[in-house]
């Protein structure tokens, strides 16, 4: 009896330390993982700045390999893709990046990071979708998506469709009148061409609900905007600061210092002297 205790202790000790050696291993595994994925990154982006467009594109797609929901990598495939003239393979990768960020936790909290993306891919749409086929898949699934509505939007600007452009900007405002990049956005738009009174508009609501965007704050004043709490135009600014409500009733007793008006020269020279 004492051995068959002796034994189990023994074999409960070492399953014990396999599943200790397992955790560290997993551990270090996850840590080795994450800082290879920094280092990928980092080549990667080397590569692309540095013109070597196919080797940046073998970067980062071996970073996807290893972590689908990296948005950023595939974000970074597409640009090493575009460069490298291989505009389907970008688009997709665009695409990619997009849809992963729309289910990514940390995606949901970068909406600076997701308008870089939307305006890339609309551009590259712009360039080399030019039957529209794309387009009209994206319009199809775009209905109660205003991530969507806005790529829609920037495809139709960019492709110097002005209409079709305002109409989508307006139906993305209509799903999220609290989004700072869809005002933005459309803001910049009707800047662009030229529709300096729906601009300054736009861009007002987009700095209310951001007054921490530079871009934004920046087109405001190219349109005589002063950004600040009340967002008041130079005009505006210049005007003389009027009363507001009824203007005080005053006696005649009242300015000549009393029945007869006699003690007014005094008090007025006493008021002079006191002020003095």
């Amino acid at each position: 009896m004492a051995g068959r205790n002796l034994l189990n202790r023994s074999l409960t000790l070492s399953f014990a330390t396999v599943l200790a050696s397992a955790a560290v291993f997993s551990f270090a595994g996850c840590a080795d993982a994450l800082t290879f994925s920094k280092t990928e990154r980092t080549q990667g982006r080397i590569a692309l700045q540095e013109g070597d467009y196919e080797e940046a594109a073998i970067t980062f797609a071996n970073q996807v390999r290893r972590n689908p929901k990296d948005y950023r990598a595939h974000f970074h495939l597409g640009e090493a893709r575009w460069s490298a003239g291989r505009f389907p393979e970008a688009v997709r990768s665009y695409m990619t990046a997009l849809d992963v960020m729309e289910f990514s936790p940390r995606g949901q909290s970068d909406p600076e990071f997701k308008l870089i993306i939307i305006d890339e891919l609309a551009g590259a749409l712009a360039e080399v979708d030019h039957d529209g086929h794309q387009l009209a898949e994206i319009e199809r699934l775009a209905t109660g998506n205003k991530t969507k509505k806005l790529l829609v939007a920037l495809t139709h600007g960019k492709a110097g469709r002005p209409d079709a452009a305002i109409a989508s900007f307006r139906e993305a405002r209509s799903l999220d009148r609290t989004d700072p990049q869809i005002a933005k956005s459309f803001g910049l738009y009707l800047e662009g061409i030229q529709q300096e009174l729906a601009a300054e508009e736009m861009l007002r609501r987009a700095y209310a609900l951001n007054p921490q965007d530079e871009e934004v704050a920046a087109a405001l004043r190219r349109l005589g905007i002063i950004p600040g709490p009340a967002i008041l135009s130079k005009n505006q600014l210049t005007r003389p600061t009027m009363p507001l409500g009824p203007l005080p009733q005053v006696s005649l007793s009242d300015l000549m210092g009393g029945e007869g008006g006699e003690g007014a020269p005094a008090q007025a020279e006493q008021s002079d002297t006191e002020l003095n």
